[in-house]
């Protein structure tokens, strides 16, 4: 007796393998104080498509502190624009860019020996004034 070949054959289903590049943050250091986040969304979109640029403030008075994180689309393009911006000057200061270290690693579990109760705080010591010929050395150069 000969076998019927089955007429469907099951074929492997297609997966679509979808970009696993999700993209990368890159750090800008040592920026000037008055480039806003148009500005490095233009310095960047050289390289590549820029998703989002978060420039850092100091919440107690509102002042840049200087430096942004700029998160690509593509790991590549973060790549070129870290070699190309590093070290240039823009704004008379000198660009410092780097790959962004994570803000909350993975590998980083909080066990109990990791947790540090906060001590009382201690007044602060009072020091006396050097009265000694040491001072009087201080005093006499301050003086000039």
């Amino acid at each position: 007796m000969e076998k019927k070949k089955d007429k469907k054959t099951l074929k492997p289903a297609r997966t679509i393998e979808k970009s696993q590049d999700t993209g990368k943050t890159v750090y800008i250091g040592n920026l000037n104080y008055k480039r806003d986040e148009e500005g490095i969304k233009f310095l960047f979109s050289k390289y590549g498509k820029v998703k989002s640029v978060e420039i850092i403030i100091d919440p107690d008075n509102d002042k840049k502190l200087g430096y942004a994180f700029v998160r690509m689309y593509r790991t590549s393009e973060a790549i070129k624009a870290i070699k190309g911006l590093n070290g240039k000057i823009v704004d008379g200061r000198t660009l410092k860019v780097s790959e962004a270290k994570e803000r909350f690693p993975e590998k980083a579990p909080l066990g109990e020996k990791e947790i540090i109760k906060a001590s009382p705080k201690k007044r602060p010591v009072k020091r006396k004034k050097k009265t000694g010929n040491l001072q009087k050395l201080f005093d006499y150069l301050k003086k000039k």
